[in-house]
């Protein structure tokens, strides 16, 4: 019995290098093409080195206002703010960078996952789709897809485990239920696969490949 896998692919997420999240780390954001004002992140980080904590706090702030998605003036406001003697402002500073961050770093390992997996590296790509659920646990397409790396290597439980898991999360995803089934019908699991099968065509009646099953199971 061989397994129709489908790997659950987003766009292509540019390569990002994440500065270090601890005190007086410097780092640098690259100015926006269509901006033609000073770097002020860069200012914040020579003000820091100055002592001159609240002027560079001025120019972390004023760069969180332009590039709120980044992690980076964030992270420099953090720095400014626990400096200044301000923890809790600080910490709510960094708890954005490290929420920005996470998304970018987790979506990246996903994407390198995803290249590893097509090339038949599985174990590469085991680890990538283990890194992004260490940042991320409710990043559903990486349980997914390392569902089907367990499966390539014949982890078949470890697999199965992680597509009850996918379906768990999603309640109205019907292919994670197909595959539970398949991979109940690799160990051996008649009776169960039978009611994976049948999960899946409550949620997805049409689905043809669950509908098959169900009639050569039955037909044993």
């Amino acid at each position: 019995m061989k397994l129709k896998l489908k790997y659950v692919e987003f766009p292509t997420v540019i390569a990002f290098l994440i500065g270090a999240l601890v005190s007086f780390t410097i780092m640098k954001i690259q100015k926006s093409s269509q901006d033609h004002s000073p770097n002020t992140y860069a200012l914040g980080v020579k003000a820091m080195g100055a002592k001159q904590f609240d002027q560079a706090l001025k120019y972390f702030e004023a760069t969180a206002l332009k590039f709120p998605e980044s992690p980076h003036p964030h992270f420099g406001t953090g720095w400014a703010l626990q400096t200044k003697g301000d923890l809790n402002g600080a910490v709510a500073e960094y708890q954005k960078s490290i929420d920005s961050a996470s998304d970018v770093l987790s979506r990246s390992f996903f994407n390198l996952g995803v290249i590893q997996q097509q090339r038949k590296n599985f174990a590469e790509a085991l680890k990538s789709y283990e890194s992004v659920l260490k940042v991320n646990s409710k990043f559903i397409g990486a349980s997914y897809n390392l569902a089907f790396v367990y499966s390539d290597l014949n982890q078949t439980e470890q697999a199965l485990k992680l597509f009850l898991e996918a379906g768990r999360v999603e309640p109205t995803n019907a292919s994670a239920r197909y595959y539970a089934g398949q991979m109940s019908e690799r160990l051996s699991n008649r009776s169960e696969a039978l009611i994976h099968y049948k999960d899946a065509l409550k949620i997805s009646p049409n689905l043809k490949e669950a509908v098959e099953r169900m009639k050569a199971l039955k037909g044993k």
